[in-house]
């Protein structure tokens, strides 16, 4: 199952425009303010996340207050192996093709004002006039692993209450499967650190916490004070708390690198975040803004290589980026190049190309002749005279503007 397009109206600066997918990896490829982030954030608002990340449309995202916003999500299954078992998740909202193969339409609409806003229609079916609502167990299957730009990794990957790092672990079959022997780590941890500080070298700082606590509070005699990890709970029913008192005590880090730099730390949390998509049923759907940031030209290119590669595991990749580089190392079928709230894909389907259009493409395509292939605009000049002429002719013409 793979996103197959996405339709936007009245969505920031989106008047109204669509965007295909590949199976695999995509990538967008446009300047700053030209709608690539508005398409994954229509794409968040309609699937939600994973991770949980409090996120919904507000009275500044619409083109025209006047007009309600719609997204219209196609999903196929033409290039899943496992076709017929993913479909089964959302068997009675299908509808078919005439040739047979089964597809997912999403309907999802908001109109302006706090209170309309807070009651979205999201609704499937082939066409808007019959879709029907969807129930929400199998609406919850609908979430996506995204990463912002500008990531604070370091932060991500630290250990602390509601960690990210923590609740990608929590859903993981190996730590499921081995809850009790987690739990055991962490209440030996707890008999210990309470021991040190009970009877222990540190029973001093107990004593002289128990001391301003009794002069702070008159009761506080009848409560015993204690040092260690959160108070663990011998409720069977909380067992998942337990477990996530634990992985809350653990971050993810490179050995001997105490500090490292925001690029490594943005690889290991691309790394960690691909673990969400190795246990989600459908889709399993990577949303990534800005891939290159934090990262050094020639480390970008070959994460963009192993996305690719990852991506041909059945994870469906969407990807944005300001740079040409990114674009020269992916194959030309998987791009969708956005300018002024528009998209043009450039997929075998979607242009004039014929397949030895693509193949020169694919030939010649290198970081050089990408900024050339990627520009508004293009002056050819025949020498270097005219080359340093043309920038200061530039400026004169421009300067009658100001």
């Amino acid at each position: 199952m793979y996103l197959k397009s996405i339709k936007i109206k009245n969505f920031r600066k989106i008047k109204n425009a669509k965007c295909s997918f590949n199976p695999g990896l995509n990538l967008i490829i446009g300047p700053n303010d030209s709608g690539k982030t508005a398409v994954i954030d229509a794409i968040r608002i309609v699937l939600k996340q994973i991770v949980d990340d409090y996120f919904r449309i507000s009275d500044e995202d619409f083109n025209d207050v006047d007009q309600q916003i719609e997204i219209e999500l196609l999903f196929s299954f033409k290039y899943s192996k496992n076709w017929i078992s993913d479909s089964a998740y959302f068997a009675e909202y299908l509808h078919f093709t005439p040739k047979n193969k089964p597809r997912l339409k999403i309907w999802y609409s908001v109109k302006s004002g706090e209170s309309n806003i807070r009651f979205p229609s999201f609704k499937i079916g082939p066409t808007k006039d019959v879709a029907v609502e969807i129930d929400a167990k199998c609406k919850d299957n609908f979430r996506v692993v995204y990463l912002r730009p500008l990531r604070d990794a370091e932060n991500e990957l630290k250990a602390k209450q509601g960690s990210r790092i923590s609740k990608i672990l929590s859903k993981y079959p190996d730590v499921v499967s081995n809850k009790q022997e987690l739990i055991g780590f962490l209440k030996n941890f707890k008999d210990v650190s309470e021991k040190f500080f009970d009877s222990g070298d540190g029973k001093g700082i107990k004593k002289k916490i128990d001391e301003l606590l009794k002069d702070f509070d008159e009761q506080s005699q009848n409560k015993e004070i204690r040092i260690g990890p959160t108070e663990l709970s011998t409720d069977p029913k909380m067992e998942n708390q337990n477990l996530m008192h634990f992985l809350e005590k653990n971050s993810l880090y490179y050995k001997k690198l105490p500090k490292p730099g925001l690029g490594t730390l943005n690889m290991i949390f691309i790394a960690a975040e691909l673990l969400h998509l190795d246990i989600q049923p459908v889709p399993r759907l990577l949303l990534i803004e800005e891939i290159e940031a934090h990262l050094h030209p020639q480390r970008q290119l070959k994460i963009i290589k192993s996305l690719q590669k990852e991506s041909k595991k059945g994870i469906q990749m969407i990807l944005t980026t300001h740079s040409p580089n990114l674009a020269s190392v992916v194959d030309v079928e998987r791009l969708n190049v956005c300018f002024d709230g528009e998209f043009y894909s450039l997929a075998k389907k979607e242009t004039e190309l014929t397949k030895k259009n693509y193949a020169y493409l694919a030939r010649f395509l290198d970081v050089t002749k990408a900024n050339l292939f990627f520009a508004q605009g293009v002056i050819l000049v025949e020498g270097p005279t005219e080359q340093l002429l043309v920038p200061e002719f530039a400026k004169i013409y421009w300067s009658r503007f100001d």
